[in-house]
Formats: structure tokens, sequence, C-alpha cells
């Protein structure tokens, strides 16, 4: 029987094969907006998601986010721009998505199944409300990808490119 740890762990790695060659694919269009109105260019989705694994996961060992130097540009409220300069270079900002899911797979491996139940460690009450246990932190981080992969799927199509899964 499959432990709910391996299940996290696995959720995590599937949604790599799938995102990492998205990412790698808007490279070239990485500040493109998704509507007339602006929205998350790809740019903005990788480092918020990135940024925001950081934090997550942090909850659960009150560890602090390593990539907290990027909470202005991709915190949650914070509003894309197009200039280049406003951020790291695309390799890093990749590196940093990087970095961060293998930080988070290894903290998975550490843990038992009996510690998905438990309260993340340092977890505003707010969030305890939203996401009471370890498991459903961890849930989240996988959640909240797919969620904003879904944006990146909008800005390739808004750039003119055909869906990559048919």
């Amino acid at each position: 029987m499959m432990k709910a740890t391996e299940m996290i762990r696995r959720g995590l790695l599937f949604i790599d094969r799938f995102a990492l060659p998205i990412f790698e694919d808007v490279r070239d269009i990485a500040l493109v907006q998704p509507t007339p109105r602006g929205g998350n260019h790809p740019l903005w989705v990788i480092g918020h998601i990135a940024y925001s694994e950081g934090g997550i996961t942090g909850m659960v060992h009150g560890d602090p986010n390593p990539l907290d130097g990027w909470e202005k540009m991709f915190a949650a409220g914070t509003e894309p721009t197009t200039a280049a300069s406003d951020y790291p270079s695309f390799d890093e900002v990749l590196d940093g998505y990087r970095t961060m899911r293998a930080r988070t797979l290894k903290m998975i491996a550490a843990l038992d199944d009996s510690d998905l139940d438990e309260a993340p460690k340092a977890a505003s009450d707010e969030m305890l409300e939203f996401v009471p246990t370890i498991g459903e932190t961890l849930m989240m981080v996988v959640i909240h990808q797919e969620f904003h992969l879904g944006q990146i799927a909008d800005v390739r199509r808004t750039a003119g490119r055909k869906p990559l899964m048919v």
C-alpha cells in the first residue's frame, strides 16, 4: 500500500513532468501577459510558485523562506510588470523553482505518514483554518501550482502557440 507521503511526493514529481517543459517553452515569451488588460506572465508565475512554495513549506517546521528577497516581486497580491529589469533573469527564477522543489521533496522524505496529521508549526491562525495539517499544507503546494499553470497556458495561446498536450 502506498504511503500518503509517497503520494504527495509523486504528485510533485508528476506535475514537474508537465511544468518544466512548459516553463522552458515560454522562455522567449516570459514577459507576455495573457490578456490585453495584463495578467500574470510566465516569469511572474514561475517566480510566484517558487516563492510561495518556500513560504508554504516553511510553515511545516518554522523555517524561513529561502526566497524571502523575492517578496516584493512574487508574493501574493504583487502586480506583474513587463519590465525585465524588475525581475531576476529567467534562469535565476527557474533555478529558484528547482531549488524550492528539491527542498520540498527532501522535507517530505523525512516525514512519516503520522506527521501529516500534525499542525504545521509556524502557520498563522488564518492559515491553520485553511490548511490545519501538514498533509494539507503540502497538498496546497501541488494545488497552487496547478492553478497557476493554466495562466501560462493562456499566455502560450496569446502568443499564438498550439497546446503542448493534445
